[in-house]
């Protein structure tokens, strides 16, 4: 998707970081030049433990990373204790957005869709990390607001 990675290189150089529950994006950083840390493995199974956790947050504050992403089919637990972690050592994050991984949006949507899913991820990574995106995405279709599930 070329308009997918011209929407991504809108994100600042320093902020190209994307960290969520697990390593399901991957993909979208090789492909797009976004460095992706997961909280967990590949299986959404899998439960980090509170050395996995306390690394990520050392990562956070660090790096001053302003945003993390919960997944639509990952439970948001692990990702909410980054978020506790870095406020309790003096660090503000904010959850940027839900993510589509394993799943697209609610039927019937253009987020339903493999297209929209896509657009929809693109379009809050990019809004979340700092860059500039098409408010209703980069083909006019996303819904209005935070999206239902």
């Amino acid at each position: 998707m070329i308009i997918a990675g011209r929407v991504l290189r809108r994100i600042p150089d320093g902020q190209r970081i994307l960290v969520t529950a697990h390593d399901a994006f991957h993909y979208l950083g090789r492909a797009y030049g976004l460095e992706v840390r997961g909280i967990q493995g590949l299986s959404t199974e899998s439960e980090a433990g509170v050395r996995e956790i306390e690394e990520l947050v050392d990562y956070l504050v660090t790096l001053r990373i302003p945003s993390v992403f919960v997944e639509s089919s990952v439970s948001d637990k692990n990702v909410r204790a980054l978020v506790e972690g870095a406020a309790a050592r003096g660090h503000q994050v904010v959850i940027g957005a839900e993510l589509f991984s394993d799943a697209m949006g609610p039927q019937g949507t253009y987020e339903g869709t493999y297209v929209g899913m896509i657009d929809h991820n693109i379009t809050m990574l990019t809004r979340a990390l700092g860059g500039v995106a098409p408010e209703r995405g980069f083909q006019g279709k996303l819904s209005p607001g935070p999206m239902k599930h």
